[in-house]
């Protein structure tokens, strides 16, 4: 009872929050200092994720074996724009101690997740020094019909910056200061950049494919970031998220 009263006081955003809804289960070994035992069904677990500026929010709340009420929070990072893989640390508060997971998407609405943990060994599931998982995870919530929740590759019809490639050129002529440092040491090149046209027109994930010196990628991003919304690109007659890839010339 003491416990599901922490959980209720310190988990008000989970049982708030309207982001993506999953059921997770694991299987895993527990490592003790003398010996090795594997449990089936180590825990099973109602989790939400809620995604923030630099990557997301994740916390659960389930039943672990033996049946030991237990809760989960960390912050994750996504390895990718498309956010289909991920790295996450947090913690359990009872007895308090770390994990670390990895998670994987194989289909649509479902990931496969590896999980490290290491505690003091008292009154942990596994009753363990240290804990190995896999499992599984299934979102709950479907969000496909949503355009804001899918990033395409490719689209009917491209987004563009305003004006078309001529006003590209010219925004980015008026924009690019070049770095002193790269002047001075006669550097220059073509810098690849890719980023998300958003179904508002908004630039997103803007992220280095290929560099040439680190002055100079950084002033790409720069302008990149710092770019008017686009038109938008179409995908069966409605505006959708979209990927897309950008040089950009530096040249003395």
């Amino acid at each position: 009872m003491k416990r599901l009263i922490i959980i209720l006081l310190l988990f008000p955003p989970f049982f708030k929050a309207q982001n993506q809804v999953y059921f997770e289960s694991n299987w895993g070994i527990s490592i003790n200092d003398s010996y090795y035992e594997v449990f089936p069904g180590t825990s099973f677990l109602i989790g939400k994720k809620k995604d923030i500026k630099q990557g997301f929010v994740d916390m659960q709340i389930g039943l672990a074996i033996p049946a030991i009420l237990t809760a989960k929070i960390g912050l994750g990072k996504y390895f990718n724009i498309e956010k289909k893989s991920h790295i996450s640390f947090g913690v359990r508060p009872w007895p308090l101690h770390g994990y670390t997971q990895l998670g994987f998407d194989t289909k649509k609405g479902k990931s496969i997740m590896f999980t490290f943990e290491g505690g003091t060994g008292d009154n942990i599931s596994f009753i363990s020094y240290g804990l190995v998982t896999v499992g599984f995870r299934w979102n709950m919530i479907k969000n496909t019909d949503n355009p804001k929740s899918v990033i395409y590759d490719v689209v009917e019809i491209a987004p563009e910056f305003k004006g078309g490639h001529e006003k590209l050129n010219e925004y980015l002529v008026n924009q690019i200061k070049y770095p002193e440092e790269a002047k001075q040491k006669g550097i220059q090149g073509k810098v690849f950049v890719k980023f998300i046209v958003m179904s508002d027109g908004s630039i997103n994930g803007v992220r280095l494919i290929k560099g040439v010196h680190e002055t100079i990628d950084n002033e790409a991003l720069r302008v990149v970031k710092a770019m008017p919304n686009w038109v938008p690109g179409k995908h069966r007659g409605k505006t959708v998220n979209c990927s897309f890839a950008m040089p950009i010339v530096f040249k003395l």
